[in-house]
C-alpha cells in the first residue's frame, strides 16, 4: 500500500521488487494499490501508515512498514528466515 508517487513510495517499491525479484524470481504475486487512490481497500485492510506491505499468503499474515531497505526485516516478513 503507498500513498501516491513521491520519492519514498518510489523507493519502497523499487527495494521490495527488487528483493523478490532476486530473491523469489518469479514465483511471487505483488498487488500495489494507491490508498489515495482507493481509500475503501485502504480501510478494509486496516492501513493506518504508508507504505506498507502486507504478506498474506501463506499464512500467518505479516506486515512491514518503511522503505524496505533493511533485508533482515524484508526476510523476517516474508517467512524467509531459518
Amino acid at each position: 500500500m503507498h500513498s501516491g508517487d513521491c520519492d519514498a513510495t518510489a523507493r519502497a517499491r523499487q527495494n521490495v521488487q527488487a528483493f523478490c525479484q532476486r530473491v523469489l524470481g518469479d514465483d511471487y504475486k505483488l498487488e500495489l494499490v494507491n490508498i489515495l487512490l482507493d481509500p475503501t481497500n485502504a480501510r478494509q485492510l486496516g492501513i493506518l501508515v504508508t507504505p506498507t506491505l502486507i504478506k498474506s499468503s501463506p499464512a500467518p499474515e505479516t506486515r512491514m512498514i518503511g522503505d524496505f531497505s533493511d533485508e533482515n526485516r524484508l526476510r523476517q516478513c516474508l517467512g524467509l528466515t531459518n
